[in-house]
């Protein structure tokens, strides 16, 4: 359950004027933005996802669980020396705020999606 992941508040900004709504993002939107920021900034072979029950919405903030998916590629240089990599592995929680794109992983970085 991605409750049980992440509980603490965010230290981001809070929306406070409900005519700022309209300037929001969709789920998809933002998500995509967050995927493009991590497979452009990674230089490994793989791909980072993100699952639609790993997904939460907290009105004015989105919550998602980042995971990684080894490349067939990576898979074959840990089997050829007996390693088993896992499949999906977690990245980061990230924290959103859907009004103005701020972003804050679990390690404490900040950065704007848009």
């Amino acid at each position: 359950n991605i409750a049980d992941y992440y509980s603490g508040s965010s230290s981001l900004s809070r929306i406070e004027d409900d005519n700022d709504l309209q300037n929001i993002k969709t789920n998809e939107e933002i998500v995509q933005l967050l995927l493009d920021y991590y497979n452009n900034i990674s230089s490994e072979d793989g791909t980072y996802v993100v699952f639609d029950n790993e997904i939460e919405d907290r009105g004015s903030e989105l919550l998602v669980l980042v995971r990684y998916q080894w490349s067939d590629e990576e898979i074959e240089k840990y089997e050829e020396v007996g390693a088993f990599p896992g499949a999906n592995i977690l990245v980061c929680g990230v924290m959103i705020n859907k009004l103005t794109g701020e972003a804050e992983d679990d390690y404490g970085h900040t950065w704007k999606l848009w």
